[in-house]
C-alpha cells in the first residue's frame, strides 16, 4: 500500500444498507446459473459452484470473516452455501 491507496482503503463503508432486500437462497442460485449460462436446469450445479467459491474465500479471508457475515444473510437455505467450507478436507 502506497500513499496513494491508503486513503482509498480507509475510506469508511456507506451507510445506508440496511434496507437491503434480502433474495431467497434459491434465487440467489438462479442468478448464479444465469450468470455462467448453465441453465436452470443445472441448479444443483450452480449452488455447488457457489460453495466452491465461498471454500475458496473461507481459506483466504482472516479466520472467522465468514462468521461475521454469515447472521447478515436470511435464514432460508444460505447455510447450505457454508456446507463445503465447514468441512475438514475441503477441495480448496
Amino acid at each position: 500500500m502506497n500513499e496513494r491507496t491508503a486513503p482509498r482503503r480507509a475510506r469508511p463503508v456507506p451507510r445506508g444498507f440496511d434496507d437491503v432486500e434480502r433474495e431467497p437462497f434459491d434465487e440467489f442460485v438462479d442468478r448464479v446459473a444465469e450468470r455462467e449460462e448453465i441453465g436452470d436446469e443445472d441448479a444443483a450445479d450452480a449452488a455447488f459452484h457457489a460453495q466452491v467459491v465461498v471454500d475458496v474465500v473461507e481459506k483466504a479471508v482472516t479466520e472467522g470473516a465468514l462468521e461475521d457475515i454469515r447472521p447478515q444473510l436470511p435464514d432460508d437455505g444460505y447455510d447450505d452455501l457454508f456446507e463445503i467450507a465447514e468441512h475438514e478436507g475441503s477441495p480448496a
